[in-house]
């Protein structure tokens, strides 16, 4: 039966030329000019995804590049307690070198611990697998190790207040801040990849025993 309309189809096609071959011409035509379309839509995408990429890779190295050793100090940012009405600090933030991140201790008023790592409109490369930061302290030799995650209501990374085992411990992350006098974290950039980002960490030990993030070792934090 398929043979028969095949047969039927060959000998209409021989019979119509004429209407058919004009038919067959435009057809050809539009499927070119079609193709060419998408294409041409199809190379503008990649050109526009191209450039975003190396607008993003300059930003990012444009801050980090020009950033000079600044001595930001950090601030203590307050929130209304629900339950008395009073403004309690909760959080203490630094922006770095060249003003790419902040980075900022919170206390959570459901007793969340973490430290923020907030670089407006540039995630990490943490959000399908876990990503780990280096920390280094410009009173130690060597880097450590931190687990980052994502905030689920954004782009944003934190380390959080537990960490594997083999990583630098929460606890003595925020005992270095307080102590130390300049902090880099190695962090691994979305579509740019990984930078060292500093931040002062002048009058840290302030700031974060005032949200009750550290307790100094006397009563008034050392001024350093």
């Amino acid at each position: 039966m398929a043979w028969l309309i095949g047969l039927v189809c060959v000998v209409l096609v021989i019979k119509f030329w004429r209407i058919f071959l004009p038919l067959g011409l435009i057809a050809a035509a539009a499927i070119g000019v079609f193709l060419l379309y998408e294409n041409q839509q199809t190379q503008e995408r990649l050109d526009a995804e191209r450039r975003r990429l190396e607008q993003k890779r300059l930003r990012v190295d444009g801050a980090l590049n020009r950033a000079a050793k600044t001595d930001a100090r950090w601030e203590v940012l307050f929130e209304v307690d629900p339950a008395s009405g009073k403004n309690v600090p909760r959080s203490a933030r630094v922006t770095s070198d060249g003003g790419l991140c902040h980075l900022q201790v919170e206390q959570r008023v459901n007793g969340t611990r973490l430290a923020g790592i907030y670089c407006d409109g540039l995630p990490l490369q943490n959000k399908y697998s876990a990503t780990t930061a280096e920390v280094k302290f410009d009173n130690r030799e060597t880097s450590d190790s931190m687990a980052l995650a994502r905030f689920s209501d954004g782009d944003d990374s934190y380390i959080g207040s537990s960490q594997p085992n083999g990583n630098l411990a929460y606890s003595e992350l925020i005992e270095r801040l307080a102590t130390a006098k300049r902090v880099a974290l190695l962090l691994n950039f979305e579509d740019v990849g990984q930078r060292w980002t500093t931040f002062s960490l002048l009058n840290a030990d302030q700031a974060l025993v005032s949200i009750g993030a550290w307790k100094a070792k006397s009563d008034t934090a050392a001024l350093r």
